[in-house]
């Protein structure tokens, strides 16, 4: 039997001004036994000491158990600064036996995500929005949908900030293929992300050139 450690998500962003990170780790398999797994930060465009605290160590977990948490203490200042980020590894899973376990012993290695990317929002400026993705490909099916866009907020997170939307169509036909929407998104303070909507049509209503 073996078992595998790794992170539950590869990808975080936390507020500067959040104070702390929590990164999930997961164990899958054969969970009967303890196991643990080494753990270390590095720099990305964030520096040790400067932007985040450190950190190193062994990340256990007990018999059964399937999910620790690795807390990483983030450092705020009051200067204006880009994004950055940083990076925790795993390696070298091992299972640990314990004194009246009489079994088998299990195999343990790494899995897929050895790695953590966590990005560090400045929350000291007021932001700059954007859509996360530029293009995004949709394919109606015989029911109306609705596609999600994501608006991010980078690059600061200080104070309430708004702008507005609306759709236009192109190759699409507003009110044909998809319901024409408008409005206005708020970020309340320290917010960093928001959604919109737009309805489309069921594929039934129109043209497959659209």
């Amino acid at each position: 039997p073996t078992c595998w450690i790794q992170f539950v998500t590869t990808q975080y962003a936390v507020l500067e001004s959040a104070g702390h990170i929590e990164v999930k780790v997961a164990r899958g398999g054969d969970v009967s036994q303890p196991a643990r797994a080494w753990y270390c930060t590095k720099d990305g465009t964030a520096t040790a000491g400067s932007d985040y605290e450190p950190v190193q160590g062994w990340v256990d977990f007990r018999s059964e158990e399937t999910e620790a948490i690795i807390t990483i203490s983030i450092l705020d200042d009051d200067q204006y600064e880009d994004d950055e980020d940083f990076f925790v590894t795993l390696s070298d899973a091992e299972i640990q036996k314990s004194v009246d376990y009489k079994g088998n012993l299990s195999n343990c290695k790494v899995g897929d995500n050895t790695q953590a990317r966590i990005v560090i929002i400045d929350d000291d400026d007021a932001g700059v929005l954007s859509f996360e993705e530029e293009h995004l490909t949709t394919h109606p099916g015989l029911q109306d949908s609705t596609l999600p866009i994501k608006i991010l907020r980078k690059q600061g997170a200080c104070g309430e900030v708004s702008v507005e939307y609306m759709t236009e169509g192109a190759s699409a036909v507003a009110g044909r293929c998809f319901e024409p929407v408008s409005g206005r998104v708020t970020f309340a303070h320290q917010q960093i992300e928001a959604t919109i909507y737009v309805t489309i049509k069921a594929v039934a209503r129109y043209s497959s050139e659209d």
